[in-house]
């Protein structure tokens, strides 16, 4: 398996790329996105999931309005695939 990976900052967030060359030379591109401390509001959101396959959310074991606020983020994120 060949790899590579880079860290990048775009859009007041940061994210890392990694091309991962699997079994039979099929070829994939993973990004992950960090936009902690966005608003679930923002503009850029859609940005941050335009052509996404997959969203990951994390939360704040220790925090528990942090998991409470998965609920808002996933209502979010399939509003955005909906109109997609």
């Amino acid at each position: 398996m060949d790899s590579t990976v880079s860290i990048c900052r775009r859009w007041d967030a940061t994210f890392f790329e990694r091309r991962v060359v699997l079994k039979g030379d099929a070829a994939v591109m993973m990004q992950v996105w960090d936009i902690g401390g966005q608003s679930i509001a923002s503009k850029m959101f859609s940005k941050y999931l335009h052509g996404a396959d997959i969203v990951m959310f994390c939360y704040d074991i220790t925090d528990a309005q942090s998991f409470s606020d998965l609920e808002d983020w996933w209502a979010r994120a399939q509003q955005h695939f909906d109109e997609g």
